[in-house]
């Protein structure tokens, strides 16, 4: 799978060839992340795990909630 990591520090990377689970353009995770755990993009947190989450899968609205509430 080709990926984009836009920082050092991210926990998910961009997706730039489509897989049959992971849509172009969406995240993917590059390492188990906890429920509860922040995620970072960016290299800033753009969310927190509502569920876990396992490496290589697909990071989305489904598993990861905002931290503005």
């Amino acid at each position: 799978m080709k990926t984009f990591i836009h920082n050092e520090k991210d926990d998910v990377a961009v997706v730039l060839e489509e897989t049959p689970e992971i849509p172009r353009f969406h995240k993917v995770a590059l390492k188990d992340i906890a429920e509860g755990e922040d995620v970072f993009e960016y290299g800033e947190v753009i969310g927190h795990a509502s569920k876990a989450i396992a490496k290589g899968e697909l990071v989305h609205i489904h598993n990861l909630a905002t931290n503005r509430w």
